[in-house]
This record gives structure tokens, C-alpha cells and sequence, in this order.
């Protein structure tokens, strides 16, 4: 019987590998894709055992979870010691009759042959009008436990590491890589793969949009590790260049461990699609500033352009209240992945169908801070997040802001229907930016306007340039001086939420001040 244990396993073996099944004689039953043999023992190619209380089918259920384990020998109490022992293999040694131990071979899944491709594209299919994947579907190399789906919403068993990328992975896939603001001296300590990790680098798509009119995109991402509250990351990402604050949000939310793999969807707000229609997307994840010590990896990207059904869901609600007062909150705009609603009179919200894995339940409205809060969404489940927003204030709120991401959103400095008339209500606003820039002087700044998407794109954009010019104009007649100071004007082109709600089409109608380059 199963009797020593090999501690010295080989990343070869670190893979959900299929084994033939030698016939041994007496009933079988099937336990998580496990075949179970009783009085049967499989001697050899152990790499861990394990004390139990349990039956054989518990035994069963670790091999099942450990994506390197191919079969498993249970040994009877008092054979080995007073508990039971659960010995896990990384092979399927040869079958032995013993009345004293059970064991159990992994079965057969059959994944999709597209998953071992590097990079993938189909049109048409039942998920979306146009799916482009850059990553093999593998789990960074070690492969899937049974029965598991990284669409499912569960999370990886925590594996190995070091690992390297094989010559087929593309680049900023299944390799370990950290922020470039990283020197070796983080401020705030650092996680183990940042003793092996190499520069952040992009992920290049190919996405011909041809013959399709884009309406949703969607953006999935299998990451593993990111732990920016930990390790005080402040993730930045951009695409073809850009900025995409939306996904910035999620990620510095994330606070995983293990280290474990999970999926994360977002949306690519339509003020983005244009990036795509040259038929390239660069997405690039990158922490430039902090140089915190918070490696992370990717297993794959996939973009869904008019995604129609996402297979596995859950649903999110919850409440959201005044974090001073506790009073409910009506108004609000909550988020996740491609669903946003407003929340009811008593500060209550309902997303259902939103798509299963780590997701980020993003809360904001006009006045108070925005939050964040991850929670992990397994397919089938409804989970509550309630929320609570702060009051936000200003001047503490830009210098923080301005700090961490080198910009900052004032939702409070409002405007005249239609014109660029600052209206009085912004006064406070204004003097906290003109404190800040005080306090800053030998800096320069971008004064960005923007606006929802009503009305047509051409206008927008000269609207929300003149709100830019009269925000600069204020500030100079309060002491800041001109040649500080540069305005842009974005109309609807860089929203921050979706323009189907009231809510949202607030938050899009907004001034920017950021640090200039």
C-alpha cells in the first residue's frame, strides 16, 4: 500500500492529466469526477499525504480540488496510524486488491479543443457577435481541477510558484510580472512573486469589427494575485494609450491571495468602441507610481463584442447608505460588470444576471466619495453587498486623488443647461482646486471637460470645452497663474458610467483636473 511521500513533484506533472482506468474488480461509484475502487490500493507516485477523520469519499474531494492530482489511495484507520490516511498521486500507478484501502482515478473532461490555443477568434457564436481571446485557458500552466470552469465563478486552488511562460504564450499571459514603478524597495512590503517578477507588459488583440455595429463590449480577464489594498498598488489601464478609469476601479479593489486565479468582466463604455476600429486593442495593466511590491498574472483576455449570454450568473443587491447617518441613499448609481442601476427611495438596488467571478460592486453619486467593494459571485447565487458612501471632502478628496492617480473628477462644479456659465453652487469646488493648485505650485494642470451623450457629438465637444476655458478663466481671476494651466475638450467620448440611466449620465457630466505630462 501507499506508504512514503514524494515531496519532490515536477511542474511537469502540475496539470489535470487524463489516465486510462485499469479495471479492478467490485462495485464503483463516481465522487467529483472521481471513479472510487473499493478494496483497491494504487501504490506510489504520492506527493502529499494527508490525516483524516473521514470516509474515502472526502479523500476523494481534496484530489478532486488539486488540479495536480490523478488518483488518490485512502487508507482504513488503524492501519497507518489511529485516523485514516489520504494519500494523493500525480499519476494513475497500477491497481492492487487490499481490503483495507480505497482509491480513485480522475475521470476524463473534455475542454474545448480552442482553450490550448494561444489566441482564438470566432464570429457569430451563441456568447457574442465577435469573441477574440489572447491566452491560452490553462490556469497559468497548471491546468483545471475537475469539474472546474474558470466561468463559474469559484476561484483556483492556490498553486505553485515560480512558474515561466511556455514559447507559445503571448505576451503579458501566464507569467508573472509587477507595476514598472518597482525598485526593488516597496514601501509597503511585497508578496512572493515579486521576488521573480518581470515589467508589466501589454496584451495585443486583433479585433476585426467588420460587418458588425457595435453596440456592447465586453471585457473578460482571468487574474491572478492582484492585492493592491494590501500592498498600496495603484493599478493604471489603458487602452491603445488611453486611460480607462472603470476598469482602474475594479482592480485596485482587488485584494486576492493564495496565490488564486479568478474571472473578472467589465465593459468598455461606448465612448471607447472607437479604439477597436482599427482592428488592434492594446490593453496594458501597469502600476508606474507607487513602486509597490504586488506582483500579479494573467491567464487570458477575451473581448466579446455584443455579447448575448454569458453562461454562468449570479445576482447582486443590497442597500446603500449615508456612512455618517446611516440614512438610505436614493439615487445612487451601483454597477458591476455590464449592469448599472439606480438604487430605490430606500437605497436599495437589484442586478441580476450579472456575470460570475470576482466582481466589483461600484457605488457613486454627485457629492460623495465613490466606493468599491469585490465579492466573490459563483454561478447559481445571489449575494448581498450593502455599501455606504461619505460625504466628500473636497479639498482632502482632489489632493488624495491627485496623489494616487494624478487626476481627479468634480462632479460639483455644475453649469447652466446648455452653457458654460458656472453656477454659483460650484464656488466651493472651485476654491478647493484653487487651494490645491496653491499648495502646488510648480505644478501644471489639464482642466477636462466632458459631457453625457444627449444631444449630438460635435456640439458636446465644443461644449464641454468652453466649460474647460471658463473653469481655467476662474481660477486665473483667482490667482492661478495662465501658463499653468492647458484645457481639453472631450465631449462624450470618455464617459466614466453608462448613459442609460439618469445616474449615470450625471456622473458622465463632469470636470476634470489632471496633472499635466
Amino acid at each position: 500500500m501507499s506508504g512514503h511521500l514524494n515531496v519532490s513533484v515536477s511542474l511537469a506533472f502540475i496539470s489535470v492529466v487524463i489516465f486510462a482506468v485499469i479495471a479492478v474488480p467490485g462495485a464503483r461509484a463516481q465522487v467529483d469526477g472521481m471513479t472510487i475502487e473499493p478494496k483497491t490500493d494504487r501504490p506510489g507516485a504520492d506527493y502529499r499525504s494527508i490525516e483524516m477523520n473521514g470516509p474515502p469519499e472526502q479523500c476523494a474531494r481534496r484530489c478532486a480540488d488539486e488540479p495536480q492530482c490523478a488518483a488518490f489511495t485512502y487508507v482504513e484507520p488503524g492501519v497507518q496510524g489511529e485516523k485514516a490516511r489520504c494519500w494523493l498521486k500525480t499519476r494513475v500507478p497500477d491497481a492492487q486488491p487490499n481490503a483495507r484501502t480505497v482509491s480513485g482515478v480522475k475521470q476524463a473532461r473534455s475542454w474545448p479543443d480552442n482553450w490550448a490555443q494561444p489566441t482564438f477568434t470566432t464570429r457569430d457564436t451563441v456568447l457574442a457577435d465577435l469573441l477574440v481571446r489572447v491566452g491560452d485557458i490553462d490556469n497559468l500552466g497548471f491546468g483545471w481541477p475537475w469539474g472546474f470552469t474558470p466561468f463559474s465563478g469559484r476561484s483556483t486552488p492556490p498553486h505553485a510558484y515560480p512558474f515561466e511562460p511556455e514559447e507559445s504564450d503571448p505576451a503579458g499571459t501566464d507569467r508573472i510580472m509587477i507595476g514598472t514603478g518597482y525598485d526593488g524597495s516597496p514601501p509597503e512590503g511585497q508578496d512572493g512573486y515579486s521576488q521573480v517578477a518581470e515589467p508589466a507588459e501589454a496584451i495585443e488583440m486583433t479585433t476585426d469589427l467588420s460587418g458588425i455595429e457595435v453596440e456592447t463590449v465586453a471585457l473578460q480577464l482571468f487574474l491572478d494575485d492582484f492585492q493592491a489594498p494590501r500592498f498600496g498598488s495603484t493599478y493604471q489601464v489603458t487602452l491603445d494609450g488611453e486611460r480607462y478609469p472603470v476598469m482602474e476601479e475594479v482592480l485596485n479593489a482587488l485584494n486576492q491571495t493564495g496565490p488564486i486565479g479568478k474571472l473578472v468582466t467589465v465593459e468598455i463604455l461606448p465612448g471607447y468602441h472607437d479604439l477597436l476600429e482599427d482592428g488592434r486593442l492594446s490593453l496594458r495593466i501597469d502600476d508606474p507610481t507607487t513602486g509597490a511590491g504586488d506582483g500579479f498574472a494573467i491567464d487570458f483576455v477575451q473581448v466579446l463584442v455584443n455579447p448575448d449570454t454569458f453562461p454562468s450568473t449570479g445576482t447582486l443587491r443590497g442597500r446603500v447608505t449615508h456612512a455618517k447617518t446611516g440614512a438610505p441613499l436614493p439615487g445612487v448609481l451601483v454597477s458591476s460588470a455590464l449592469d448599472a442601476v439606480e438604487t430605490d427611495q430606500d437605497g436599495r438596488y437589484h442586478l441580476p444576471d450579472v456575470p460570475a467571478g470576482l466582481v466589483v460592486a461600484r457605488a457613486a453619486k454627485p457629492g460623495f466619495s465613490s466606493t468599491s467593494e469585490p465579492v466573490d459571485l459563483k454561478a447559481g447565487t445571489e449575494v448581498t453587498v450593502d455599501l455606504q458612501l461619505a460625504p466628500q471632502s473636497e479639498t482632502s478628496q482632489i489632493e488624495e486623488n491627485l496623489n494616487a492617480e494624478g487626476r481627479v473628477r468634480l462632479r460639483n462644479i455644475l453649469f447652466d443647461t446648455g452653457s458654460a456659465t458656472i453656477q454659483a453652487e460650484s464656488e466651493p469646488t472651485l476654491q478647493a482646486v484653487q487651494r490645491v493648485m496653491q499648495n502646488r505650485s510648480d505644478t501644471r494642470f489639464v482642466i477636462e471637460g466632458h459631457t453625457d451623450s444627449e444631444g449630438g457629438a460635435e456640439s458636446n465637444r465644443l461644449l464641454s470645452q468652453k466649460r474647460a476655458e471658463a473653469v481655467k478663466r476662474w481660477l486665473t481671476e483667482h490667482g492661478i497663474e495662465a501658463d499653468r494651466l492647458d484645457t481639453a475638450g472631450y465631449g462624450e467620448t470618455r464617459p466614466v458610467a453608462s448613459n442609460q440611466t439618469d445616474a449615470g449620465r450625471r456622473l458622465n457630466r463632469r470636470v476634470e483636473i489632471a496633472v499635466a505630462e
